[in-house]
């Protein structure tokens, strides 16, 4: 299997390190207040359930599917599915966005609002190659001096190396191989597993508090 053919799950590490810190937080503090509290401590779980829920609809369950043939774009509220064809361009800055020709009749820019994208640009951190100093014999014979990169080759190197960078490279390597394909619809989905379950935890820590 080529790595064209292979899915690739793309979202920050960050965002992926809380959700497992915060979740295994939950799931110690649950077992404590059974153990020590008993059946009374069930009251508790209402509240990390909300918690977990919480973290898994913001930073997990969003993030950025590559295809194949296209891409998955789940951000909180709706998931996008963006077939190649439909990608106009693809633009990877402090949020990976796509321009689409074509979405529920009208182009329009989707952003990927947790996917990885580029940090913040340091001038002061960013140099190029080393440059050879003064010529042999002049008063800085023997030294490097390293160049100081400009603000496109820096953002160029960011991109670069940004874990969302296959996205862009697996695009144009797709629009390569098919200049000419008829392009699927791109589609917009409400994410209704999601917002139910946010329902029904909110509403639980509701009745608690009723009650």
């Amino acid at each position: 299997m080529s790595s064209t053919d292979t899915e690739h799950v793309l979202r920050p590490h960050g965002a992926t390190v809380l959700s497992i810190v915060v979740w295994a937080v939950a799931v110690a503090m649950a077992l404590e207040a059974l153990f020590s509290a008993g059946v009374g401590g069930l009251l508790v779980y209402p509240g990390l359930a909300l918690i977990a829920a919480l973290v898994w609809a913001l930073l997990w369950a969003p993030r950025l599917v590559l295809r194949p043939a296209g891409v998955e774009v789940r951000n909180l509220l709706h998931t996008y599915d963006l077939p190649f064809a439909r990608i106009q361009d693809v633009r990877l800055g402090a949020m990976v966005h796509f321009e689409v020709d074509e979405l529920q009749g009208r182009s329009r820019r989707v952003t990927a609002w947790n996917a990885p994208g580029v940090g913040r640009d340091n001038p002061l951190a960013r140099v190029g190659r080393p440059e050879t100093g003064a010529r042999s014999g002049g008063p800085g014979a023997g030294t490097q001096a390293r160049r100081r990169l400009s603000r496109a080759e820096r953002l160029r190197n960011d991109q670069d190396s940004s874990r969302s960078a296959i996205v862009r490279e697996r695009w144009e390597e797709w629009q390569g191989k098919h200049p000419a394909a008829d392009p699927a619809p791109a589609r917009r989905s409400l994410n209704v597993v999601v917002l139910s379950v946010l329902a029904v935890v909110v509403a639980l820590n509701a009745l608690m508090l009723a009650f």
